[in-house]
C-alpha cells in the first residue's frame, strides 16, 4: 500500500473516532455539564470533520471491519451535529421574520461588538453611520475610543456608556431621545461582572419600550457565565413581564449549545429573533485576515408584541465580529 494512502486512512480513522467521541459527549452530556457543552459551541466544525472523515473512509479505506467502524463513527458525528443544528438552521431557512404591518412605523436596532483591538475606527464610524439604524448598541469600546467616535454625534446625538473600560465598554447611540439611560453593571469586583446597559425610549407609535444591551464572557469556566446570565435574566424578565422589551448583545453562546437553549427558556416571554446568523469571526485576531464566520454568538431578543420583519448581517467594520441589524414594528 502506498504511503499517501496509509496516511489518508490513518487520518480518516483519527478524525472519525475523535469526532464521534466529542459528538457523543457533547450531544449526550452537554445538557448536564457545562464543560461538555463547550463542545457543542463548535458543532459546525464537528460536522465538517465528520463529513471529511466519512469521505476519506469511503474513498481510500479498503473493505474491512475497521472501514465500517470508521464510517459508522463518521455518521454518528454527522447525525449528532445535524440534530443540534437543525432547529435553528430550519428556522433560518424557513424564515421566522414577520410580515410588515401596513402603516406601522418601523424601527431599526443594530448590534456591534466593535472589538477592543479594532484599529480601523474610521471604517467602524462609516459602517455605523450608513447602517440606517435608529439605535446602535455596542460592546468592547475602550475609554479612549469615544473620542474617535465623536463624528457619530452628528447622526446619533444621544449617547451613553456603561462608564467602564474593557471588558465592559457597552454604549448606546441613538437618533431617538431616550426617556432614560443607565448603567446596570452587576457584580463588579467579583470576577463575574455582568455588563448591562438599560435605556427607555418612546417608540414611533407613542408607546414606551425598554432596551437592554449586554456582553457576556466566554463560558470558560462555565460557572462564570452562569452567574452573568442569572444577573441578566433577573433584570430582563422583570422588564419583559411589565411591558415591551428588547435585548441585544454579544452572548458568546451558539444556538446549538444547551446553554443558550436554557437561556431562551429562562428569558421567556422574550423570544430570540436571531437564527443561525453567523457573526464570528469576521477576521482572525492577531493575524488580522478576513475569515468565514462559523459561530452565531451575537443575539437579539424581543417581547412578543414586537414584529421583527428583517434580521441580517451588516458589512465588516474592522471588528472580529460582524454587526447585525433588525427591523422592528408593532
Amino acid at each position: 500500500m502506498r504511503l499517501w494512502k496509509i496516511i489518508a486512512i490513518a487520518t480518516a480513522a483519527e478524525l472519525a473516532f475523535a469526532s464521534a467521541t466529542l459528538a457523543v459527549l457533547g450531544f449526550a452530556g452537554g445538557a448536564l455539564n457545562g464543560w461538555l457543552d463547550l463542545v457543542n459551541q463548535f458543532t459546525p466544525i464537528g460536522l465538517l470533520i465528520g463529513v471529511a472523515s466519512l469521505a476519506l473512509s469511503w474513498l481510500v479505506a479498503p473493505e474491512s471491519k475497521a472501514r465500517r467502524a470508521m464510517i459508522t463513527c463518521s455518521l454518528v458525528s454527522i447525525v449528532a451535529a445535524v440534530g443540534l443544528m437543525a432547529p435553528d438552521m430550519a428556522a433560518a431557512v424557513g424564515g421566522l421574520a414577520a410580515r410588515p404591518v401596513k402603516g406601522a412605523a418601523q424601527m431599526k436596532i443594530a448590534q456591534f461588538n466593535v472589538w477592543n483591538e479594532n484599529d480601523d475606527l474610521p471604517l467602524l464610524v462609516r459602517t455605523i453611520a450608513r447602517s440606517g439604524a435608529d439605535i446602535v448598541a455596542t460592546e468592547e469600546i475602550r475609554c479612549d475610543k469615544p473620542k474617535a467616535l465623536q463624528p457619530l454625534a452628528a447622526v446619533y446625538p444621544y449617547q451613553a456608556g456603561c462608564g467602564h473600560n474593557w471588558p465592559c465598554g457597552t454604549m448606546i447611540f441613538s437618533k431617538m431621545k431616550p426617556i432614560s439611560m443607565e448603567d446596570l453593571t452587576r457584580g463588579e469586583g467579583t470576577g463575574a461582572s455582568t455588563c448591562i446597559m438599560r435605556a427607555v425610549f418612546k417608540g414611533a407609535d407613542g408607546k414606551p419600550f425598554t432596551l437592554f444591551v449586554t456582553h457576556l464572557g466566554w463560558p470558560l469556566p462555565p460557572w462564570h457565565q452562569k452567574l452573568q446570565r442569572a444577573a441578566l435574566a433577573e433584570l430582563v424578565k422583570a422588564s419583559a413581564n411589565r411591558g415591551s422589551t428588547v435585548l441585544v448583545g454579544d452572548f458568546n453562546l451558539t444556538p446549538w449549545s444547551y446553554t443558550l437553549r436554557d437561556q431562551d427558556k429562562t428569558l421567556k416571554p422574550m423570544m430570540r429573533r436571531t437564527r443561525a446568523l453567523f457573526t464570528y469571526p469576521a477576521l482572525i485576531p492577531r493575524a488580522r485576515f478576513k475569515s468565514l464566520p462559523f459561530l452565531p454568538i451575537d443575539q437579539i431578543y424581543a417581547t412578543p408584541d414586537w414584529k421583527v420583519t428583517d434580521v441580517k448581517r451588516l458589512p465588516r467594520s474592522g471588528s472580529d465580529h460582524f454587526p447585525i441589524i433588525a427591523t422592528f414594528s408593532r
